[in-house]
């Protein structure tokens, strides 16, 4: 089975609780950038990456595994090629797990939504896609129908952000609770992207950690476009009226500048 798996951007992220697990509301949606993934059965299990063995620390094998718990032993080979950037909040080991875990599914005849959240907060989410309200750690999933799916702009700057280190230093700048998620869903429904309801918690404590966030949302919002940081960074997206001349303006400049449109599905069948 050979798929495509969707990165995501969170275009509303606020933390509703603090604790050993942080509890999150917001909104997260589907964007055109994708890791091409496929799964055929093998004599052992194996895991390759841009043509490159990796080992069981991957991913790939936190779905492997989690299904072998819940139903039987595998033997897989799995080849992933990379198109999601890596460190940049958008996703990428995610929609690895959930791709494997579509494929598992698909190949032995099994649920694996039930698996998803073993494998990370995000991949609950990554198996449905389109745009929807996460909550809690991620296992509350509840679609938002859109009449329209707009063009999004993607940067990505040097370096990453650690996402454990990016919830340690939101702790320690005692940043004030608030959830204005219904608010951010409700403008995004009605097809407006430059709302103050648009944000996310972790942008502050991730600035800290990785300054080039900054730098890049203060030059897209001088462009006029909304922007804000995906998930724990580093990655940031735009949404506004001159999108294609802001990319041509940007291409080049930064790591990754990627021009896109938010989807509608999470995983696609090739």
């Amino acid at each position: 089975m050979k798929l495509k798996v969707y990165a995501k951007v969170n275009l509303a992220l606020y933390v509703t609780a603090k604790g050993v697990m942080h509890s999150l509301d917001g909104v997260m949606a589907s964007v055109g950038i994708y890791d091409e993934i496929e799964v055929v059965e093998s004599t052992h299990t194996q895991v390759y990456m841009d043509g490159v063995q990796v080992d069981e620390t991957n991913s790939a094998y936190k779905a492997i595994r989690a299904f072998e718990r819940r139903y039987h032993p595998v033997s897989v080979r799995v080849d992933i090629s990379k198109g999601i950037p890596m460190q940049a909040g958008l996703g990428g080991s995610s929609a690895d797990s959930a791709g494997v875990l579509y494929a598992l599914g698909k190949i032995y005849d099994k649920p694996v939504d039930v698996l998803a959240l073993e494998c990370g907060s995000d991949v609950p989410f990554m198996l449905v896609g389109g745009v929807a309200r996460v909550g809690g750690i991620g296992e509350s999933v509840s679609t938002i129908p859109l009449s329209d799916y707009p063009s999004i702009l993607i940067v990505k700057g040097e370096g990453g952000v650690s996402t454990p280190l990016a919830y340690a230093t939101y702790d320690q700048m005692n940043i004030p609770i608030s959830n204005h998620t219904l608010e951010a869903i409700e403008t995004i429904r009605r097809g407006v992207y430059d709302s103050e309801y648009l944000a996310n918690d972790l942008q502050a404590p991730a600035i800290r950690l990785n300054p080039d966030i900054a730098r890049i949302q203060s030059t897209l919002s001088e462009c006029g476009l909304k922007a804000v940081m995906s998930g724990s960074g580093s990655a940031v997206w735009a949404i506004g009226d001159n999108l294609v001349e802001v990319y041509r303006a940007l291409e080049g400049r930064y790591p990754y500048v990627k021009l896109t449109n938010i989807v509608q599905r999470g995983i696609v069948e090739l």
